[in-house]
């Protein structure tokens, strides 16, 4: 076996490990979350931003110094979900994606019905000081149910029943419970009339609508639809939602780009250092990965941290609520760069030099 032969033989361990490492890097692209979204890692924050949302204006008078953002905030703690890189093509390629969005949107919104219902329920209940409901306490799969069986024939029993499950299960002391129990019915009552009048029928998804979409007046930017995908949409239009959408259309295929090119450059990688195993010349260049395979950690991962650190304090514990995967591609990215300067550099330096003083491969 000649010198040069020897050499291009200790290149093959070499393609093998980074045929590896860029299928991990290009499959955790493709099929990992690029950007999660857990409401639950940021309940403080986004408690103090509600009840500062809420907060009465100066010299209005309240009967309740009480502040829901707590609650509220226990209420969206389980709501989670995740954008992958075939979410960001399909939102690309769209006629409308106002519709598309709200759709989209709406079926993350109905996962987590429940946990808006109690949510929105504890949060306009009146308050006693002293008396806590602890909303994460509450069966909120339950309640739905509950909710959504409500018509006029039932209405009665099933109110009961529901106000006794948010009071009992709220951990509410028993000198307050029947007190409260009365309250709640009240309320489910009230919004039990408020949703038939304005949306034009009644279930637990209609009765959250209501609560966002406001009365029904439409002329002032509200809504009376009875689901959450047509209530998405409508908050959106009245937004200006045609224009920030063609503009989110935008950013959004540049988005996919920076995705699917290192993802593609990743494979392309794998697929060359697989095909020079099987060839005299194992030497080849990895310049198209190099320059784009960290883009996805620099924008999901690196981007996140640093407007994390440039906003303020307030502002910034918001940015908990996410997370990437796109960190598995960072350190992909890392291990070529260390594979490429401290283990295929040395060996293709010695081909080099075997070539220039023109050695070939049976020599």
């Amino acid at each position: 076996m000649s010198e040069m032969q020897k050499y291009q033989r200790r290149l093959i361990p070499v393609n093998i490990a980074v045929m590896i490492i860029a299928l991990v890097a290009a499959l955790s692209i493709l099929c990992l979350p690029l950007l999660s979204v857990d409401l639950g890692k940021a309940k403080d924050a986004i408690a103090e931003m509600i009840d500062g949302v809420l907060a009465p204006a100066d010299g209005e008078n309240t009967e309740s110094e009480y502040a829901p953002g707590a609650d509220i905030a226990e209420g969206l703690a389980n709501f989670k979900f995740s954008l992958r890189t075939a979410d960001f093509a399909k939102m690309a390629f769209v006629d409308d994606p106002v519709m598309d969005i709200s759709v989209a949107m709406a079926g993350i919104l109905r996962d987590h019905t429940g946990t808006l219902l109690a949510a929105s329920l504890i949060g306009m209940l009146p308050k006693t000081e002293g008396v806590e409901i602890d909303v994460g306490n509450i069966d909120y799969a339950a309640l739905c149910q509950k909710i959504n069986s409500l018509n006029d024939r039932n209405r009665e029993e099933v109110i009961r029943s529901a106000a006794q499950q948010i009071v009992t299960e709220g951990g509410v002391a028993e000198s307050y419970r029947e007190s409260y129990i009365q309250s709640a019915e009240d309320l489910l009552n009230g919004l039990y009339d408020s949703t038939v009048e304005y949306a034009g029928s009644f279930s637990a998804e209609a009765l959250v609508c209501m609560t966002i979409g406001g009365n029904g007046n439409e002329d002032d930017g509200q809504t009376n639809a009875t689901t959450y995908d047509r209530l998405i949409y409508d908050v959106l239009m009245n937004a200006g939602g045609a224009e920030l959408l063609e503009m989110y259309k935008v950013v959004d295929m540049v988005a996919l780009c920076a995705v699917a090119v290192p993802a593609a450059a990743w494979l392309a990688l794998f697929v060359v250092a697989l095909v020079r195993c099987f060839t005299k010349n194992k030497k080849y260049t990895m310049w198209y990965v190099k320059v784009s395979g960290f883009t996805p950690c620099l924008i999901f991962g690196v981007g996140i941290l640093a407007v994390k650190s440039a906003v303020p304090q307030n502002v910034a514990a918001l940015f908990g609520i996410f997370s990437t995967m796109t960190w598995v591609s960072g350190t992909c990215y890392a291990l070529l760069w260390l594979v490429s300067v401290f283990w295929a550099f040395p060996i293709k330096r010695q081909i080099r030099k075997l070539r220039k003083s023109g050695v070939g491969y049976g020599d």
